[in-house]
């Protein structure tokens, strides 16, 4: 039960990110910036290291 307590903040620190990044790229395409190639960068980011954190943490959930 322990060890799934970090993967799992973990998981929805990244959500947080991801939800950020989005939130970030809704504004901008309401009113484009510079920063909206920097937002969809951060979104992409926070997906990648969301995918690859489930993929190697699948072994490190116990039931």
């Amino acid at each position: 039960m322990i060890n799934t307590i970090g993967p799992i903040i973990r998981m929805i620190n990244m959500l947080i990110e991801a939800n950020t990044a989005l939130t970030l790229i809704r504004r901008s395409a309401i009113r484009p910036s510079r920063s909206r190639g920097s937002a969809m960068a951060a979104f992409l980011k926070a997906t990648l290291r969301l995918l690859t954190m489930n993929l190697t943490s699948r072994n490190s959930f116990s039931v």
